[in-house]
Order: C-alpha cells, then structure tokens, then sequence
C-alpha cells in the first residue's frame, strides 16, 4: 500500500499531511501519472475548496491538467495588478499575499499561506482578471499549479462531453 493510500483511510489528516502524501503520488514527475489521479483527486478534494467544489468527474480531470511547480525563497508568483492567470495549490513552504498602498509607501501583509492554501481560482474562473494582491515565496516551496490555459482547454473538452452525453 502506498503512501497517499495509506493516508487517505484516515479522517482529519492536516494540510500538512495531505499535500505530503499528494507529493508522493507525483513521484518525482511534474504530472500526476494516470494510476494515481483516482487518488489524487480524492486529497485534492479534502485540501482545496476550489477542487471540492467540483463534480468528482471534474476533479479527477483537473488532477491530469495539474501540474508540479518547485519555486524559490523570493520569487515572485503574482504581482499586485498584473495579469492572472494561474490556480496554484500549495504544498510545501511558506507564502506571503501582501498590498501594496496607492502610493506605494509601504506594504501589508494580507494573509501567510501555508501548505493547503491557494490562490488564483478567480484567474482561472474569470476572462480577465486583474491581480488585487502580490504573492511572493518565503522559503523553498512546491506547488500544484492550474494554467488558465489548460482550464480553457478543460473547459472546452468538458462542455462537448456534456452536450454529447445529453445527446445519447
């Protein structure tokens, strides 16, 4: 029994806890190999309300359009008014969402993300979206990343499954 399958047994796992056993299933690969995203949707769905809130059909697609990102202390992810246009789950590390004033004077943090927090579900749910805050990695970190394209894609696959099903 592996790892991810060992944990999911049990109820009440941490974010902590379920992102390990998620980084176990990608198993040194940047996607979630197919034999693993039954799985993998399963601790997505305990991990992030954005995936929860998905039919399980939908979120086991999402598990193969997902992929691992490894970012550094320091990096940049999202800058206050720039383009969004990414979903990113993480996993490992800590992260900063912070404003910055109208006149740039200072900044504030808005919230420190920890793993099983996200960020960007409105990127990908909207056609254009505008970044009210910057997101910016305090330690190494891992994350599962959604790109507004692959969203797209899904999008457009999932909707011509739909309306060939209601057509049967």
């Amino acid at each position: 029994m592996s790892y991810g399958s060992m944990r999911t047994q049990r109820e009440g796992l941490p974010p902590a806890a379920l992102a390990k056993a998620i980084i176990s299933l990608v198993d040194g690969r940047k996607r979630f190999p197919s034999e693993a995203q039954p799985q993998a949707a399963l601790l997505l769905a305990r991990l992030s309300p954005f995936v929860a809130e998905q039919p399980p059909r939908v979120q086991l697609d999402i598990c193969g359009l997902l992929r691992l990102e490894r970012c550094y202390n320091g990096q940049v992810l999202q800058r206050q008014g720039g383009r969004g246009r990414s979903f990113y789950i993480l996993l490992k590390g800590l992260v900063e969402e912070t404003v910055a004033a109208a006149d740039r004077s200072r900044t504030d943090l808005v919230r420190a993300l920890r793993p099983g927090d996200s960020f960007g579900a409105e990127a990908i749910r909207k056609r254009k979206y505008t970044c009210p805050t910057a997101i910016q990695c305090q330690s190494p970190c891992y994350f599962l990343k959604l790109d507004k394209a692959s969203r797209n894609t899904f999008n457009a696959a999932w909707l011509l499954k739909q309306n060939e099903e209601s057509h049967l």
